[in-house]
């Protein structure tokens, strides 16, 4: 009996934060007080790792990211992209701006950020991609008739694997239907230059830093500094207890989420 009323009381306590973390994003800006990752963090992407060109999603076809009520991906669609009139650039993708930037859409593997995180794409050419990460890449996804699955490299998760075991690290939104699998809206220009990617800089979340991202200010050093995969950046020892037990909190309600719908999130609610 006691069992039983901790557990009604635990699921009354997740209910209670989902709910008002979607509508009024209180659990965002009460109950995180840190970001996940360091603002102004450079994840550098190892030289080793062989590239293939940026894939495609869509907000608006069967399967589309945020259409599943209390994730993180739900809030960027529908408290951001949505709000502002569902925004698409000349090649079809999903912006959003912020601060009077303009940023694209993107779904990255969580080494790089949550879904709600300001990001900065840098190709090898030096050229800035300034993003928005609308949808999270689980690195528990499997291989299926689209990808070979998740793609590690030294064990840190970098994207899907495409082509000959090669790493898609960047895959963008489309704000238009995507034509299913043939992506006959997919602008092959701008795709095809992401597979020379060489770092990406995280920027905090929009959720907590609506006013613009933190610490990017497009100084990310020279291409050829890059290192493997190391993250630049020195973090206090509040912050990193802050990250840390936020991502337990992440990690406990996504289980918990996964079991009870049977979709495989790799998060949830608005953190992100």
């Amino acid at each position: 009996m006691k069992k039983n009323m901790i557990t009604i009381i635990v699921l009354g306590v997740i209910i209670f934060l989902n709910f008002f973390s979607t509508y009024f994003c209180v659990y965002a800006e009460t109950f995180t007080f840190t970001d996940t990752i360091e603002p102004g963090t450079i994840i550098d992407i190892p030289q080793e790792i062989p590239q293939y060109k940026a894939q495609v999603e869509s907000y608006v076809d069967g399967d589309s990211p945020g259409n599943l009520y209390g994730t993180a991906q739900y809030d960027v669609r529908h408290l951001l992209w949505e709000e502002q009139n569902r925004p698409i650039a000349d090649n079809n993708i999903a912006i959003v701006e912020v601060a009077g930037q303009k940023r694209y859409l993107v779904a990255l593997a969580t080494t790089f950020g949550w879904s709600g995180d300001y990001v900065d794409i840098v190709l090898e050419d030096g050229e800035v991609i300034p993003c928005l990460i609308g949808d999270s890449k689980s690195a528990k996804d499997t291989q299926n008739s689209m990808n070979g699955g998740a793609f590690f490299y030294n064990g840190v998760h970098y994207g899907h694997t495409y082509g000959n075991n090669q790493c898609d690290i960047a895959e963008f939104i489309l704000g238009t239907d995507n034509g299913g699998e043939n992506y006959a809206n997919a602008p092959s220009d701008f795709l095809n230059k992401f597979d020379k990617i060489a770092k990406i800089v995280n920027g905090g979340s929009y959720f907590l830093h609506k006013d613009g991202p933190v610490g990017l200010d497009g100084n990310y050093g020279s291409i050829s500094s890059r290192t493997n995969g190391v993250k630049n950046g020195s973090v206090s020892f509040s912050k990193k207890l802050g990250q840390f037990f936020r991502r337990v909190w992440i990690a406990v309600v996504t289980l918990f989420e996964n079991d009870s719908t049977g979709i495989n999130a790799s998060t949830v609610m608005i953190t992100l």
